[in-house]
């Protein structure tokens, strides 16, 4: 007796009809591709790298673009998934980064803030504050007296030479400069970015995918350039990882 067959995208191969799976390279015989899809099982998987991973790395740094191309067509199993593939270059990129490169940036922002430029001496005891191109000399001796008593923060912005009319934008430059003088640290700030770099791309990396929809209305669905946008981010992570680590 003969069952109706269907052929695999993934490996070409013939398979009965109401498979599930198929039986030679494992891939889901219904599987139109869908945000859930794309998604699915991402997290769980992330760590169990096999061949796939090593297939995806050349066309990854030759031509992303064909992995992209591959996965909408259907040829799911054989590559590493988008989103994977994707978690594992910037975790790798975010921790070399963090490793090699923040932590001397953190040290030399805060010694940079020992020996501001934002404040100039003038003589022994007087600082020089520029605030939107205007120049202010205030006494540093005066400033910390102030700030050792705890007197409200207007009067600590007077003593920098803020005037009593200035405008939001021209209180917001002295609030700051005031708070980098107290800090005399921007290592923390500097910290803080670093840190919520990798969330902000991830966030951004959906609203890539809708601007090229908008760009490109005819060249398929949402998802597809959401596809695309995994693996452009993985190339660029990888790239950055692999050939712009600083030098001993």
């Amino acid at each position: 007796m003969k069952y109706p067959t269907n052929f695999c995208k993934n490996c070409n191969l013939k398979f009965r009809k109401d498979y599930r799976f198929c039986p030679h390279c494992g891939q889901q015989a219904k599987d139109k591709l869908t945000v859930g899809l794309l998604f699915y099982n991402t997290v769980t998987n992330y760590f169990s790298f096999d061949a796939r991973f090593f297939k995806s790395i050349y066309p990854l740094l030759c031509k992303p673009g064909y992995l992209a191309k591959l996965f909408v067509n259907g040829q799911r199993a054989t590559f590493l998934h988008p989103a994977q593939l994707y978690l594992f270059t910037s975790i790798l990129f975010f921790f070399l980064m963090t490793t090699l490169v923040v932590s001397d940036n953190i040290k030399r922002v805060d010694e940079a803030f020992k020996t501001p430029t934002l404040f100039e001496p003038k003589e022994k005891d007087t600082l020089e504050i520029k605030v939107m191109g205007n120049k202010q000399l205030f006494s540093s001796r005066e400033l910390d007296s102030l700030i050792q008593e705890n007197v409200p923060e207007e009067q600590l912005l007077r003593a920098i030479g803020m005037k009593e009319n200035a405008n939001p934008l021209t209180r917001k430059f002295y609030t700051q400069g005031l708070k980098l003088y107290k800090q005399r640290s921007g290592g923390s700030l500097l910290q803080t970015i670093y840190e919520t770099l990798p969330f902000a791309l991830f966030i951004l990396l959906p609203v890539f995918a809708l601007l090229l929809k908008i760009f490109f209305l005819r060249q398929g669905v949402y998802v597809n350039h959401l596809v695309f946008s995994f693996y452009f981010f993985s190339f660029l992570y990888f790239h950055f990882a692999a050939f712009n680590q600083p030098s001993c």
